[in-house]
């Protein structure tokens, strides 16, 4: 072989090795929010909010996404448009303290980059509403009363007793005054108010049961203000930690527990602390900034349903159960038609008061009010149909495959249900699960099975959908 070939598969190799390094270090490295793009952003924010993640774990992911990000004090504003604070809505660039914690929160609450948004500007200001009048800027008396919606002091429930009272006057009228603006309302009166703060002396000594998530401020020896500084407790394999955008690293870093905090105890400027913790369920029907697309179920009138033959048994809800229509649906005749062709033989072949099914999905996701919720529902099976309520997708799923919206929809209804009649999101079962037949069909039992439906169930529970 020439000499000259040998180098140049050489050099080949030596590029293929180089490649595959760098592809792997690159996969390697987590993404960070602050250099990434909003595309890329906003597929995170979707992976993560797939997931079946806790609360602390969801804190704990997006608070890690922004190590090493710089700090800048004024890196957010009311906008390029506004009269007094020009600066971005939002800044993912370069972040301080309040805004880094404000950012993770609305993430965590998130499942998509616009959801973020909105939700970020409901966390910031005071009923969403964007403006230096209504910013929420003082930490324990705006921001922690406006945001009581997500948001829990939890200061009393982990000092107990070791709590330590504090109280001071704060006056909006007079931090405008000092900004040398006198011309927006001033939205709140002087208020005199009293917070718990937890000593130096007992978070070392006698650490709390303290989540991962947590939101921390920094109490400080000074009228007419309590907070100094904001951070996000962190708890994981390694330690625990202060994770905060710091003034003096000029970026968000990961501070140690006692070292932190024995730092900051020795100087008397300081207090202690007070401790916030998102809360795990959140009534999202209020509408504090998130896209609430209302469940359309289309009703027996809209549909053409004939009326019942006959006034049925009456129950109380206490299961769901999964079905599917088994004959092969691929939206012909209409759904509208074809669900009249189901009660039509449910009724006159099957002698039966109505279609058997409480709602019914169609290829598309649309839902369809059934048999009323009140009255049990009817089966060909060897099973008791007492307490089930029947939700049923059209179409016969041994040979088709369920559509995502199909799923998204199912799992919003039964979210529904299981709200309105108190029933366990565990008690969803395929209706082969209950007796001998092939429905739901295996690749819908399969999501059952697999616990797909149950996890989305119980995500939209948590966030209130």
């Amino acid at each position: 072989m020439k000499k000259k070939t040998i180098i140049q598969i050489a050099l080949f190799v030596l590029l293929a090795v180089v490649v595959v390094f760098v592809v792997c270090e690159y996969k390697r490295k987590p993404l960070r929010y602050h250099k990434a793009g909003i595309e890329e952003i906003d597929r995170d924010i979707r992976s993560i909010s797939a997931k079946d993640l806790t609360i602390a774990e969801r804190m704990s992911y997006y608070s890690e996404r922004f190590l090493g990000a710089p700090y800048k004090l004024e890196s957010q504003g009311d906008g390029p448009y506004a009269k007094y604070d020009r600066l971005p809505l939002l800044n993912l660039k370069k972040i301080n303290c309040m805004t880094y914690c404000e950012i993770a929160m609305a993430l965590t609450l998130s499942d998509y980059y616009v959801d973020f948004f909105n939700i970020l500007q409901h966390i910031r200001y005071y009923n969403g509403i964007i403006g230096m009048a209504t910013r929420n800027h003082y930490t324990m008396v705006d921001w922690v009363q406006a945001n009581s919606w997500c948001l829990d002091d939890v200061t009393l429930q982990l000092g107990g007793d070791q709590a330590i009272a504090v109280e001071r006057t704060i006056s909006h009228a007079e931090f405008f005054k000092n900004k040398g603006i006198d011309d927006i309302p001033v939205m709140w009166p002087d208020r005199r108010t009293t917070i718990h703060y937890l000593p130096f002396e007992q978070l070392l000594n006698e650490k709390p049961e303290l989540q991962s998530g947590d939101i921390v401020a920094l109490i400080q020896n000074m009228g007419g203000i309590f907070s100094a500084h904001m951070l996000i407790y962190i708890e994981n394999e390694t330690g625990a930690f202060f994770r905060h955008a710091s003034m003096s690293a000029e970026k968000t870093v990961d501070s140690p527990y006692e070292q932190y905090l024995q730092g900051v105890s020795e100087n008397p400027r300081y207090l202690g602390m007070s401790f916030m913790r998102l809360k795990e369920e959140i009534d999202w029907k209020k509408n504090h900034g998130k896209f609430i697309v209302p469940l359309n179920i289309i009703s027996r009138s809209e549909w053409g349903a004939a009326p019942l033959k006959g006034e049925g048994i009456e129950h109380i809800p206490k299961r769901i159960t999964i079905h599917h229509t088994g004959v092969v649906y691929e939206g012909v005749p209409v759904a509208l038609e074809y669900l009249k062709g189901i009660q039509r033989y449910h009724q006159e072949d099957k002698q039966w008061i109505d279609i058997a099914y409480h709602y019914l999905v169609d290829l598309n996701g649309r839902i369809y009010e059934g048999r009323p919720e009140h009255l049990v529902g009817d089966t060909a099976t060897d099973y008791d149909p007492h307490g089930h309520l029947n939700i049923c997708l059209l179409g016969n799923y041994e040979d088709q495959t369920p559509d995502r919206s199909q799923i998204e929809s199912m799992s919003r209804l039964i979210a529904d249900l299981c709200l309105k009649y108190d029933i366990s999101p565990k008690t969803i079962k395929g209706h082969k699960e209950l007796t001998d037949t092939k429905c739901p069909g295996k690749n819908l039992f399969e999501l059952v099975k697999n616990k797909t439906v149950l996890n989305e169930v119980e995500k939209k529970i948590r966030l209130r959908h």
